[in-house]
């Protein structure tokens, strides 16, 4: 798995995955070339950051992709439709 940090343009802040100044920079204009240029420039004068950035993200994508996380997960996901599929048959009757 690589460790690079990125710069990614958010409308709103969505849980994507991506930190502001932890794994990556986040602008918000897709249209902006200059706001993504000062991202750019971000990196190139902090570079020391760019290889911190990227481990956070490393660690961080591990962590949410863990095979525990991901059982959980799916765990929860069995006990909703579970739940909403036994309040449908109660309706019915």
């Amino acid at each position: 798995m690589f460790s690079k940090p990125v710069i990614t343009c958010l409308k709103r802040n969505k849980n994507d995955g991506v930190i502001d100044k932890f794994n990556g920079l986040i602008y918000d204009d897709f249209f902006s070339i200059k706001k993504l240029q000062k991202k750019i420039i971000f990196f190139y004068n902090n570079r020391n950051l760019i290889k911190a950035m990227g481990i956070n993200g490393k660690k961080l994508a591990i962590k949410r992709n863990s095979k525990n996380n991901n059982i959980k997960k799916l765990n929860n996901l069995y006990l909703s439709l579970i739940k909403n599929s036994w309040y449908n048959i109660k309706e019915c009757d």
